[in-house]
């Protein structure tokens, strides 16, 4: 479901994907870190939910609790296949009231004599023609025609920005779309077999449907500006000598996870006997705790040099490490609008002020100066009326 501002799944309504054709599956291995939700990651597409977990019908996994404790499983997913569903109420929503400048701009694709798969590879060169450049820092945007904005206006930013445009262009040609969060991994966090997938790999891509091919996945982000770098590109620059042996202590380490998780006599004696026998291996191990020092020592100055460069942000920050007493913390995947709904309900106290200096500062351009100052002040007020209780 599209609002205008937010994509979000209807709680009352089961989606039913069905998924046939398999011509390719891969079997793997997976240690999932504690990330505090019900979320169990896997290659697209897993067959076979796992112990412990359960399949939904979109065939994404979730955890029967949440995930505290480092988990490790086996899982099986299809790498080719068709995915098909009946019901496309929601896939086709879409305000065509408003961004106008989109909707007449798309009139002639939607005008030829095409199907819809060749439809959408039209809007794929429509997006190109934009020259529109991938930013990690993109524009403030017209939150009244935010499709409008980032198409015409602003011309930058990142996934989320070319998904959610793609999937609202896709509905008014008449093709069901559906935005797709995850991860994108670069190969660059490989070594061997063994695959890092990170935070900051987070990723959004759409899937349009097509009655003879089911669901299709495309990837808008791809249609930026070459000259722009792409996020994987931005971190590749980034990348140096710690960066590279941070890779190299991950492997290792998650080697002797798996030897751990795995225990037994025979691997005992095998771990000891390469200790004391193997020169490398011994180095290696004692490599990999000299590491383990560096890392987390560049780690902490790095956290205690940071300096807040945004002051709105600054004050905000504080207000959700004050609702934290109160049992209010926000999940990752949590929409900022929902989290603070949910806390005004249970405070019983309007934060519908709150909600809108928030998104006013991050979506909407030409903020004022005294933002800052306006929310501290607002802040100040929940706090006191809270305290008189």
């Amino acid at each position: 479901k599209q609002d205008g501002l937010t994509w979000s799944e209807d709680e009352n309504r089961i989606t039913s994907d069905k998924l046939s054709e398999i011509r390719e599956t891969i079997n793997y291995d997976i240690t999932l870190y504690p990330h505090a939700n019900r979320w169990i990651y896997a290659l697209d597409l897993p067959i076979k939910a796992p112990p412990k977990t359960e399949l939904l019908s979109d065939y994404t996994l979730k955890a029967k609790k949440a995930i505290y404790k480092k988990k490790k499983y086996k899982l099986s997913s299809a790498l080719s296949y068709k995915l098909t569903s009946k019901d496309f109420k929601d896939a086709l929503m879409v305000d065509t009231q408003k961004n106008d400048k989109t909707y007449k701009a798309l009139e002639n694709i939607k005008a030829l004599n095409a199907d819809n798969y060749e439809k959408a590879n039209m809007l794929l060169e429509f997006f190109k023609k934009q020259k529109i450049s991938y930013s990690l820092k993109p524009s403030k945007l017209d939150d009244e025609d935010l499709m409008d904005s980032f198409l015409f206006e602003a011309k930058n930013g990142y996934c989320v920005h070319f998904a959610s445009a793609f999937a609202k262009s896709a509905r008014m040609l008449n093709i069901p779309s559906r935005v797709v969060t995850g991860y994108k991994a670069d190969k660059e966090s490989m070594v061997n077999n063994y695959l890092v997938v990170r935070e900051k790999d987070a990723h959004s891509w759409v899937e349009l449907y097509f009655d003879q091919r089911g669901w299709v996945r495309f990837e808008p982000t791809a249609t930026a500006l070459k000259t722009t770098q792409t996020l994987q590109e931005q971190v590749k620059s980034q990348r140096g000598f710690l960066q590279d042996l941070n890779l190299q202590f991950m492997y290792v380490k998650y080697l002797i996870d798996k030897w751990v998780l795995g225990y037994d006599r025979l691997k005992q004696l095998d771990i000891l006997d390469s200790f004391l026998n193997d020169t490398v291996y011994m180095l290696k191990f004692i490599g990999s705790i000299i590491v383990v020092f560096i890392v987390s020592f560049l780690i902490f100055i790095n956290i205690k040099n940071i300096k807040v460069k945004d002051e709105f942000m600054h004050e905000f920050y504080k207000l959700l490490r004050f609702l934290k007493k109160y049992g209010l913390q926000k999940k990752d995947n949590e929409a900022m609008q929902n989290f603070l709904q949910t806390a005004q309900c249970k405070l019983g106290i309007s934060l519908e002020r709150v909600s809108e200096m928030y998104h006013k500062h991050v979506y909407a351009k030409n903020i004022k100066d005294n933002n800052a100052q306006e929310l501290k002040n607002e802040i100040d007020a929940i706090k006191s009326a809270l305290k008189k209780r």
